[in-house]
């Protein structure tokens, strides 16, 4: 599944969940950013097993970050929203 983005836009939850990751594990901020530059560069990288989700998290997409962490976002035309991030067990419930 390849995307193209121009913005990138994040709901407030998604600070405060990014805050609580960084926090717990301060080298994510690194696995973060190289994350993020992989997953703009080629969106259809297996490596992330980008999905589209199902049931109350319909409409929305997972990206796997690191073994247990998981990105949630929603896009629409040209734009990226991010929604949560966080353990798997965490964003999924």
């Amino acid at each position: 599944m390849k995307m193209k983005f121009l913005q990138v836009f994040w709901e407030d939850g998604f600070s405060k969940s990014l805050k609580r990751v960084c926090k717990k594990n301060p080298q994510f901020k690194d696995d973060f950013r190289i994350f993020f530059d992989d997953f703009f560069r080629d969106t259809s990288n297996k490596k992330y097993k980008v999905h589209k989700l199902k049931g109350k998290l319909k409409g929305y997409f997972s990206a796997k970050i690191k073994f247990d962490l998981r990105l949630i976002f929603t896009t629409e035309k040209d734009n990226l929203f991010l929604i949560d991030i966080g353990k798997q067990d965490d964003v999924y419930s």
